[in-house]
């Protein structure tokens, strides 16, 4: 049995011919859909401003690109970025306001 940290070949460990296929932008974008912040704003979104959102997340280039992406018209796709910051504001306002009722 092979632990990951065996040297396999010339200094190469096991866990080195591992590959993670996922883009840099991919990985923060794991890392941010993890977290309950996002997911608060995110559900502000309806399905089809979502998808142009996840779209846009992906790489699809401009948020006008995302928004034809998803075969909605460029304008869309600016008015999904307006929302996002909309509700990204109002929860980071309200935030702590929250966090003090919990508390």
């Amino acid at each position: 049995m092979y632990l990951s940290s065996n040297v396999i070949a010339a200094g190469i460990t096991l866990e080195d011919s591992f590959t993670d296929h996922r883009s840099a932008e991919e990985l923060a974008l794991h890392h941010l859909l993890g977290d309950e912040d996002v997911h608060r704003v995110l559900r502000g979104l309806d399905p089809r401003e979502a998808a142009v959102a996840a779209y846009w997340a992906q790489g699809a280039g401009t948020w006008s690109e995302a928004a034809g992406v998803a075969d909605l018209s460029t304008a869309y796709g600016d008015r999904v970025r307006r929302k996002l910051r909309r509700l990204g504001e109002r929860h980071t306002q309200r935030a702590p306001a929250a966090a003090d009722v919990t508390r």
